[in-house]
């Protein structure tokens, strides 16, 4: 007898050994038992998952001779017909390979004739969805309107491709991408029955190699036990489908973690001469450290997680020294050098950039530090009291960007070594922070303007010719009171203000010319670009300076 495949001899003859699909499973059973059959299915989803399996189960459930019952005997002349794929009565289309009219009007023809020895006949059409848009059209009034003894069953992993004037005619039916536990737990069964000795990382390396298919993950085993002569390891397995071994993924993110610059890169070299795949590496480097970002979340992830329980207590412990902003840099990092590696004619240097870069950068901050430090910084830059300045509240632990709430504004004190326009222009910066908590265009007009004068409790603000649309607009009454009264509460007394346009410099007077505020930004702005914490800030969100205030 010819050898036989594990994915066809261990294909589920009943509705009971379909793998990970009992809502479908369930309400077919209950049609039977019902007898609410409908004349047409569509079986919807990924490759390798069942659905042509369930569409012939289903077949022999209906012609059973003790059916239709939801438990076919598998005994019978027709259930053995079926699963030896003989019947006559069920008739299997490709419709990638017979996907013209002529094929359809052969069906029409033919459908009309009585089965053979069950009581349906069954047309299963797999890949349905490539029809042609004129085959579809011929089938559509048999389809309606079908002869009692008959019965469709359509397959296709592209619903979307399949004309609504069809999908209107059918009851659909999703089948779901199988789960690691499943596939697993199936290869387990399967491997005690043929007598085969796997490791469980090896089980693992194939349920992710399968991608949530079946069949692809029986028919790995398959070509596995053969070369190992039924005696699977996971370095076996490493090494027939061109994977990446767990440990040396271990081996390059220790390197990363111990900022070991030259290990990463030497490992890196070591690996392309040995002929691993620069690509495949990169994308198991992915998978690595996106299986740390789910184990750094918590424990409820993971069973998520394709990994034994060994890997998931070695990984929990080798990135205790990472924080959750740190493996969020990596796993950018790296997906962004995925995307330009598939066109780089020399993808091993774009590793060893990956490697420099990732070896050494600095542990990164929380943004709540950051905010809390940007706040820091701003008390600073204005000189603002601490009474006035904003309270930021920054929740490192979850890293939400803190909210700048400014309090009530208190009168700045006096320096008697400083003149009077200086304590203005410091509340000037202030008044500006309090009125863009309440209305931001006035706030934004408002820093158009520059200090020319104080004199006579009047403050006077000068504009350039080209913001005369800003001096209007603070002109309008309710505005200049908004900022008056602002101007009052910084000052401690009563003034007004008084906005002019200016042509140039020389309007201002020579205290206001003392410290330009320019030269004030700039010195601010460095201070800020020097910051290690906003070094940091830019580089994760790879940002620019747009505007400083």
């Amino acid at each position: 007898m010819s050898y036989i495949v594990y994915a066809r001899k261990w294909r589920p003859q009943s509705f009971d050994q379909i793998v990970g699909q009992e809502h479908i499973t369930t309400t077919l059973k209950n049609a039977i038992k019902q007898d609410r059959v409908a004349h047409a299915y569509l079986f919807c989803g990924p490759r390798g998952i069942g659905k042509t399996t369930t569409a012939r189960i289903l077949a022999k459930a209906l012609n059973c001779a003790k059916g239709p019952t939801p438990s076919p005997c598998n005994k019978c002349v027709s259930c053995i017909e079926i699963t030896e794929s003989k019947s006559m009565d069920i008739i299997e289309i490709d419709g990638a390979s017979n996907r013209g009219i002529d094929k359809i009007r052969n069906l029409k023809e033919n459908i009309k004739f009585s089965p053979q020895h069950g009581q349906f006949k069954v047309y299963i059409i797999d890949e349905v969805h490539m029809l042609t848009t004129e085959a579809f059209n011929a089938l559509l009034k048999t389809l309606e309107e079908p002869p009692a003894h008959v019965k469709f069953i359509f397959a296709t992993t592209a619903a979307y491709k399949v004309i609504p004037t069809i999908l209107s005619r059918c009851q659909r039916f999703n089948f779901r991408r199988l789960s690691s536990h499943d596939i697993a737990r199936k290869l387990k069964e399967i491997a005690k029955k043929e007598g085969v000795s796997i490791e469980e990382a090896a089980l693992f390396n194939i349920v992710r190699q399968s991608a949530g298919s079946m069949r692809d993950a029986e028919s790995l085993m398959d070509q596995l036990a053969t070369y190992c002569k039924n005696k699977i390891t996971a370095e076996d397995t490493s090494n027939i489908l061109g994977l990446v071994e767990q440990d040396r993924l271990y081996q390059f993110a220790q390197h990363i973690i111990d900022k070991d610059t030259p290990s990463a890169i030497k490992f890196i070299s070591k690996i392309m001469d040995e002929g691993t795949d620069p690509n495949q590496f990169l994308l198991s480097l992915v998978e690595y450290f996106r299986n740390a970002m789910l184990i750094r979340e918590g424990k409820s992830l993971t069973p998520l997680l394709e990994l034994t329980k060994d890997e998931v207590e070695r990984i929990s412990t080798q990135i205790k020294p990472l924080s959750r902003e740190d493996i969020l840099y990596i796993l950018y990092s790296m997906m962004n050098v995925s995307n330009n590696m598939r066109w780089s004619s020399m993808p091993k240097v774009s590793l060893e950039l990956l490697a420099v870069k990732l070896s050494s950068k600095e542990s990164i901050v929380s943004l709540g530090e950051i905010m809390n430090r940007l706040n820091s910084l701003e008390k600073a830059r204005t000189g603002v009291t601490e009474a006035g300045a904003a309270e930021v509240k920054a929740n490192s632990a979850d890293s939400n960007i803190a909210s700048a709430v400014f309090q009530e504004i208190k009168p700045i004190p006096l320096d008697e070594s400083k003149p009077e326009l200086y304590r203005v222009r410091e509340a000037l910066q202030l008044v500006i922070k309090k009125i863009r908590q309440e209305k931001i265009y006035v706030a934004s007009c408002l820093e158009e303007g520059r200090l020319i004068d104080f004199k006579d409790s009047v403050i006077t603000l000068g504009f350039y010719k080209k913001n005369i649309f800003h001096k209007e607009s603070l002109e309008k009454p309710q505005n200049r009171d908004l900022i008056e009264n602002n101007f009052n509460k910084a000052l401690g007394s009563q003034v007004r203000v008084e906005f002019v346009i200016t042509e140039d410099s020389k309007q201002l007077s020579d205290t206001a010319k003392a410290e330009k505020p320019g030269q004030a930004r700039q010195s601010s702005l460095k201070r800020v670009l020097s910051d290690p914490i906003i070094k940091s800030a830019l580089d994760i969100f790879d940002g620019n300076i747009m505007k400083f205030m």
